[in-house]
């Protein structure tokens, strides 16, 4: 990541925004298959543009959507960095994710990166970052990402980072769960709480149990909003193993399959998904093959 730092910006000033960004799409494949952080090296190249051109609406006009949208969520964090933000900028950002995306995919991707920025702006402050995604006034569909873009970044720092979890105040060390079991949070936030509920640490290509532990001590109705959340994250750090994919989530026992259809929404962001959901149905058994039905009818 330090050598995209130090080298993205001398490409972007001698080959321009345009060029820089059909490299991104150019090479989003290999990229992808080869690292696991296609999104985080997108980010470099939002920062890149922002701090060159200091106007949000250049770097979504010039921002590809490689890389699960990356490059726009970085342009927004380096934004808000300089900038402060509030509610009337926060729709004026929404605006600007529901024109610059090539699907309604892409939207929903952009709006979750609005929500990591609303994190970052109000200081880690969850509930009114979560108000701040309401007060968008979009559908129930779209306000949705917004949330779990909140909640992710509280539970992972991905904006910054936030190097001592127990600092932050809507995490702790005893409950993996937290804030998701937090005494008064709003019935409607849950589904995105568990989703992207904080967990026993980092995703590790290894041993998924203590987190599907985790999920089990979740009320009944939202273990598998936690399982599905999982695998959505197990399918976005191990990109380059469909069997080890299908494996970690087997280690959910009786969640495997909710943990199954996260790892295929998160193939939808890959480059070439259709290709890849495919080969991943071809590989799980016949028992658990009916988690494709919903992606690949």
């Amino acid at each position: 990541m330090e050598c995209l730092k130090q080298q993205v910006p001398h490409l972007y000033r001698s080959l321009g925004g345009k060029r820089v960004a059909e490299a991104y799409e150019d090479y989003e494949g290999d990229f992808f298959e080869n690292t696991v952080y296609c999104h985080e090296a997108a980010h470099v190249f939002g920062e890149t543009i922002y701090a060159e051109t200091k106007d949000i609406t250049d770097a979504f006009a010039i921002c590809p959507q490689a890389c699960k949208g990356g490059c726009a969520h970085g342009a927004v964090a380096a934004m808000s960095v300089e900038t402060p933000l509030d509610r009337l900028a926060f729709k004026y950002l929404a605006e600007l994710c529901r024109e610059s995306g090539r699907d309604r995919g892409d939207y929903m991707v952009c709006l979750h990166g609005l929500g990591h920025t609303m994190m970052l702006v109000r200081d880690y402050e969850l509930l009114d970052a979560l108000k701040d995604c309401e007060e968008l006034k979009l559908d129930d569909v779209s306000t949705t990402p917004c949330w779990t873009g909140v909640f992710m970044e509280n539970a992972r720092g991905i904006g910054f980072g936030h190097d001592d979890p127990s600092a932050v105040k809507y995490l702790k060390k005893d409950d993996p769960l937290y804030p998701c079991t937090m005494r008064g949070l709003d019935q409607k936030y849950l589904w995105a709480c568990f989703y992207q509920f904080p967990g026993t640490g980092k995703i590790t290509a290894e041993n998924v149990v203590p987190d599907f532990e985790a999920c089990r001590k979740a009320p009944p109705e939202w273990e598998k909003a936690c399982a599905e959340g999982l695998g959505m994250g197990i399918g976005s750090r191990v990109t380059r193993n469909l069997e080890r994919i299908a494996e970690l989530c087997r280690q959910g026992s009786e969640l495997k399959n909710s943990c199954l259809r996260g790892a295929l929404g998160s193939m939808t962001l890959w480059p070439k998904p259709r290709e890849k959901m495919q080969k991943f149905c071809q590989l799980i058994t016949p028992e658990e093959r009916p988690v494709c039905v919903e992606f690949l009818p």
